[in-house]
This record gives C-alpha cells, structure tokens and sequence, in this order.
C-alpha cells in the first residue's frame, strides 16, 4: 500500500513512549498520519501502525517516470531511528521480509541497561546504482556531515571508475542532506543474461567502510529497502569514537564459476580458508574477482537459482568462523544485485 504504514511492538512502556514525542516527530513528517489496525496489520500482531507514512519514493506511476521504486528517504529514515535512539535504545540489525512480489525492512533495537550521558550521532548511506551516473546518498545527525561526506568522496576518488565523484547540488534527491555523484559502487547492468546485474565492486564498497571504521563509526545494521525489480543496499553507523577496521565479503553464488569475494581481510587468511573449506569431492581454488583482494572458487554457500540465496549453514559457518578467528565480527549483511538476482554480503569489523 502507498502511503505505507511503519508498525511497531514491543514492552509497553516503550510503546507509550513511542506514542509521544516519537508520534510527534513522525507528524512533523507525515501531516496526514495516522494511527489504527486494519485487516492486514491487527492489534493481534502489533501494539501500534501509523498509516499514511511516506518512508520511501514508493511505485512509479509509470513506466516513462523518471524515478526509482521504494528508493528510502534519507531524512525520514534518520529521524526514525535518532528518535528512538533518543529514547535509550540502539539498533541491533535490519532484516527484511518478503519476496519478488513485495519486500518489508524492519528494525530491531535493544535497550541500554544504563542510558549514555550523550545519544550518538548516526549517519545513513543509501546506494542508488540505477542512475547514470552511480550515487552515494548521505543523511546525518553528526556535526559535521559535510566533513563526512567530502571524507567519502576523497575515499571514493582514489579508487578505479570513481575518479569523477563530486558532491552534487542539482536536488534530485532532495531527501538526503549530501549526494555523492558518479560513484561506481556496483557493475551496474550485466551486458549478458548469465551474468550477475550490479554486484558490489569490492574496492568501492571497501573504501567506504574503511573511511567510516577509521574515523570512529560503528556499522549498526544495513536494511535494504527494495520494490519493482529495484534494490536498494542501505547502512547505517552509529559514532562510537572507535578507531576499527572493516572487511567485506560478497557472495557470488549466480555466476559460472561460482565463488565469494573478499575485501579488507589478511592476505594470509586466504591459505587457512582454503584449508578450512577443502574438501576431496570439490576444486576449490583461489579465484579472480576485479575491485576485491581475493576471491575463492568453485564454493557454494547458498542454493543459488534464479533469485534463490537459501543458505547453507556448514560453509557458512566455516567462513565466519575462520574471520572470527582472526579477530572478525560480523555488524551488517548488505543484499546488492536486484530481486531477480541477489547478491548477498557480509560486513565485519575489529578495532584498530
């Protein structure tokens, strides 16, 4: 439906809360909000739905539009998550629910045992490949998100196809606070059929996470909102004051051969993966991938398919371990690609 709803549950006593200044911020929004269950979204499944919210672009009203599908609205997005914020809880991680036909971003947060004497500034990102040129787009409540984007966009300029990346002032994504143009994050259209349509390019996305890690930013969850074909991979930071070190891997599991992509790890990491994953039935090997430092071949950690990434849990657990290993934890799981062809990813962070 569009307008859409945001539906909420959890203690009472946060649900009231939320009912307050939280009800406010989302009217400061939303003129025409309002509040009740219908049919689809009953008081048996939520303590709470606003209708009339507008959190995204949503449809197009046709196909000659020129506009995005369910893009997020940077603003809304960040008064959402810094007004709960404000209330004492923090983000935790971002799925999303749904299929080809319809996809929902939640949020979960978990609440502080003892309240900060500040609530930490947070910053949203969202990548909008589907134009040309590429965009990065930027909302925050920092002090100076100006410094944090031109940060990004210095990162961004020294990587292969970006050199062209400015800070752009035309207003066509009057949502976000700073727009990042010519950004080349993804591969963009596949030229042929069998190959995988804006997969992540591994030196781009690393340049980001690298710039946000070590400046103090912790990633707290990256939902990814997505409508019409259009996928949309969003991060979210919180500032910790933390210097740390980001890696990134993406999973390749709809290309010949099939394989996964890292980015920011040891060199020497690759050897006892290799060694952790080996298996005499399969031929394993060290892959190439153009924008990451290392790719593994001839693996599987999902079902593959025509828009099918149903997990397999061994691997996986393999990969993970092996990071955790060497001092890895996961903060975030971005989906790149589009609802026809996903293109999982991991995120991993470890201080400095």
């Amino acid at each position: 439906t569009y307008p859409g709803k945001l539906c909420a549950c959890g203690p009472a006593d946060v649900i009231e809360s939320l009912k307050g200044n939280f009800a406010a911020r989302l009217r400061d929004s939303f003129p025409a909000i309002g509040v009740g269950f219908d049919s689809s979204d009953t008081s048996e499944d939520w303590d709470v739905v606003w209708t009339g919210t507008l959190i995204t672009s949503g449809p197009k009203a046709s196909s000659q539009e020129k506009t995005w599908s369910y893009f997020p609205k940077g603003d809304v997005v960040l008064a959402i998550v810094a007004e709960i914020y404000r209330l004492g809880w923090r983000l935790v991680c971002a799925p999303n629910f749904g299929g080809r036909q319809g996809n929902w971003p939640c949020f979960i947060f978990k609440r502080l045992v003892s309240q900060p004497a500040e609530t930490p500034a947070i910053v949203v990102a969202a990548v909008k490949d589907r134009d040309s040129p590429g965009r990065l787009c930027l909302s925050g409540t920092h002090s100076n998100p100006s410094g944090i984007a031109q940060g990004l966009c210095s990162a961004l300029k020294k990587v292969k196809g970006n050199e062209s990346v400015v800070l752009s002032e035309d207003g066509s994504d009057s949502d976000w606070e700073y727009v990042l143009c010519n950004a080349s994050i993804t591969t963009g259209v596949a030229p042929c059929a069998w190959q995988q349509s804006y997969f992540p390019r591994g030196a781009s996305v690393q340049a980001i996470l690298s710039t946000m890690a070590g400046t103090g930013w912790k990633l707290a969850a990256c939902p990814n909102f997505e409508g019409d074909g259009d996928t949309w991979p969003t991060f979210i930071w919180e500032f910790s004051g933390q210097v740390m070190k980001s890696a990134f891997v993406a999973i390749k599991d709809e290309s010949t051969p099939v394989k996964y992509c890292l980015s920011g790890v040891e060199q020497t990491f690759e050897i006892s993966l290799l060694a952790a994953l080996h298996d005499p039935k399969k031929s394993m090997s060290q892959g190439n991938e153009e924008d990451f430092d290392m790719a593994i071949e001839n693996t599987k950690l999902t079902a593959g398919g025509w828009g099918t990434c149903w997990p397999h849990g061994f691997p996986l657990e393999i990969l993970l371990g092996e990071l955790f290993q060497s001092g890895w934890i996961p903060a975030a799981g971005p989906t790149f690609g589009s609802m026809h062809q996903l293109c999982p990813a991991l995120v991993l962070q470890k201080n400095s």
